[in-house]
């Protein structure tokens, strides 16, 4: 094909045919730039534009995607492929109320047969962000069955069951995630899992029996062993350390024990060696460890981690109080 364009260099043609060789690759740049080329000539089709769209999409290019969509829309406005892009172009670009409304359409259609998993993954994100969360579950499960190798929407599914506080379904989906991702889990996600892990604990109903109270304990044991293996791997990261001893508060939560003494401390040491600019995390291992040492009448440590606190915040009420009271 290179060797007919260079001996034809008027002939557009070629560049169709080898943009479709790049997009059946995957190359999908490539792909772009020659139909882009082949599209600055009259010789292509209306039966072209959903091609040209696709490639656009793949590469990244969602608005230039989304304006081919539209002009072909305007032959075709009945296109399933046509529509199918314009609801992936609407949630790339933020357009979620535009996105849901094409989404709900062509979802509810009669082209059951012609769907594939990714209509039913973007059509499942339009509804979460369309504050639909439970038909969102519906969509992502349906995605899932349709191509279980799509590991990320395991990923997706466990942040809509989180935002629904189904626990231990986002527990269950976050797991097959890191089960199945391979070289797509990174330590980040053993931290969400975490946090989730933390959030069940957390949550009121737990407290409700004593049987209840037992799981509570065994989410913080999980959630503790998460953070222990962020704070491994990141040891230049303060977060598995101040994430260790908000869980084991919920463990200790009266401060009689001081199980998070260890980890404030030694998230505090990385804050202060790394000097960062939200001094919301300092104030918490500041707090901690004066409510601390005051419950162990050390009075004089617990009003220097108080007065640090207003170094960093003079209206900070909690300290103020803290020292009147002391």
């Amino acid at each position: 094909l290179q060797q007919l364009i260079n001996l034809e260099p008027n002939s557009f043609l070629p560049y169709r045919e080898m943009g479709e060789i790049y997009y059946q690759n995957g190359q999908f740049s490539k792909a772009a730039s020659s139909y882009e080329k082949y599209f600055k000539n009259d010789v292509y089709s209306y039966d072209d534009y959903p091609k040209y769209a696709s490639i656009l999409f793949f590469n990244g290019d969602f608005n230039k995607s989304l304006e081919i969509v539209q002009q072909a829309l305007k032959a075709d406005p009945t296109s399933f492929i046509l529509n199918r892009l314009l609801m992936y172009n609407y949630y790339q670009l933020k357009k979620y109320q535009e996105g849901i409304l094409v989404g709900d359409k062509l979802m509810s259609g009669s082209n059951t047969n012609e769907f594939i998993a990714l209509d039913y993954a973007f059509y499942a994100r339009l509804l979460s962000e369309n504050n639909r969360k439970q038909e969102s579950v519906v969509a992502f499960e349906k995605a899932i069955a349709m191509d279980s190798t799509k590991v990320d929407l395991y990923k997706d599914l466990a942040e809509v069951y989180e935002s629904l506080s189904q626990y231990d379904n986002a527990i269950a989906s976050y797991n097959a995630f890191i089960q199945k991702g391979g070289d797509a889990v990174k330590v980040n996600d053993y931290f969400l899992l975490g946090k989730c892990y933390y959030s069940a604990a957390t949550d009121t109903a737990l407290t409700k029996s004593p049987e209840n109270n037992l799981k509570k304990i065994e989410y913080c044991k999980v959630a503790d062993s998460l953070f222990n293996y962020l704070a491994v791997k990141v040891p230049e990261s303060y977060l598995g350390n101040l994430w260790r001893a908000r869980t084991n508060s919920v463990l200790d939560p009266e401060t009689e024990k001081g199980l998070s003494k260890p980890y404030y401390e030694a998230a505090l040491a990385l804050l202060d060696k790394n000097n960062p600019k939200d001094i919301k995390p300092i104030i918490e291992c500041y707090s901690y460890l004066g409510y601390y040492y005051y419950l162990k009448k050390d009075i004089a440590k617990s009003k220097s981690y108080w007065n640090q606190i207003l170094e960093l915040d003079p209206t900070n009420l909690t300290a103020k109080k803290a020292l009147e009271g002391m």
